[in-house]
């Protein structure tokens, strides 16, 4: 990774690295220890690592819209919340009104001198420019801000 000049690693999904092991074993000891190795390799080798784990998909019979994940709900395993430095989640709500928005939620962040405070934003996808945008909630009324 130095040789390369790598300093953002990202495993998306986290299913790409995880197996189900022995069925003897713990899957939340398993889950653990995976993510410590991933940690401890980051800090090793300078690398910030990003890991994806995708929740699961709304329920298509009710309808029902679900909650924000959290992430001591990720891939059945509150390591992901008690592990991680910095913890978010992104939340895309199904709005006729404003189809491309989505709620960033900082849940946790241990390096808050560095990243700042957790907290909520929301974000609109713009097709066009192919560039996020910071809005006021999902009701898509814009701020006008870019990145």
């Amino acid at each position: 990774m130095q040789r390369h000049g790598i300093k953002v690693f990202i495993i998306d999904p986290w299913l790409t690295i995880s197996n189900p092991g022995n069925k003897n074993e713990n899957k939340s000891d398993t889950i653990g220890e995976k993510l410590n190795r991933i940690k401890k390799h980051g800090k090793e080798n300078g690398v910030c690592n990003i890991l994806v784990a995708h929740p699961k998909s709304p329920d298509t019979k009710t309808g029902t819209q679900p909650p924000p994940p959290l992430l001591r709900e990720a891939s059945g395993s509150a390591n992901f919340q008690n592990i991680a430095d910095i913890g978010m989640s992104v939340y895309r709500k199904r709005n006729e009104n404003a189809p491309d928005t989505m709620q960033i939620w900082v849940q946790k962040n241990r390096l808050e001198k560095i990243c700042g405070d957790v907290g909520t934003a929301y974000m609109s996808f713009n097709d066009y420019e192919y560039r996020l945008k910071e809005i006021n909630n999902f009701s898509n009324e814009s701020n006008e801000v870019g990145f």
